[in-house]
C-alpha cells in the first residue's frame, strides 16, 4: 500500500500559471528533481494497480541530485483523483 502522507511541495505561483507548485524530495527537501520514467497503470476498474486506487494510474519516477529515488503516484477511484509518493 502506498504511503499516504503529504509529499512536500512549495508553491511558487507565478503567472501565467498562479497555481504552480514545486515538488521537493520527500527524503531531504532539494528541490532539483529529475523525471526517470513514466508508468500507466491499468486498473480495469478492479484495484488491478495494486496502489488502493479502483481506476487507472500513472506513477512518475523521480530522483534528487543527492540520489534519493522516489514515485509520485497519481490514480482515479470512483471520479476522485488521489496522488501519493512511495520511495523507490
Amino acid at each position: 500500500m502506498p504511503y499516504t502522507i503529504q509529499f512536500p511541495i512549495q508553491a511558487i505561483g507565478k503567472e501565467p500559471c498562479p497555481f504552480t507548485v514545486k515538488v521537493l524530495c520527500p527524503e531531504c527537501g532539494f528541490d532539483y528533481i529529475h523525471l526517470e520514467t513514466v508508468d500507466r497503470l491499468d486498473g480495469q476498474d478492479n484495484y488491478a494497480t495494486k496502489t488502493g486506487v479502483r481506476g487507472n494510474a500513472t506513477q512518475l519516477r523521480c530522483f534528487c541530485e543527492h540520489g534519493h529515488k522516489f514515485m509520485l503516484g497519481f490514480g482515479s477511484h470512483k471520479g476522485n483523483l488521489y496522488t501519493w509518493w512511495e520511495p523507490c
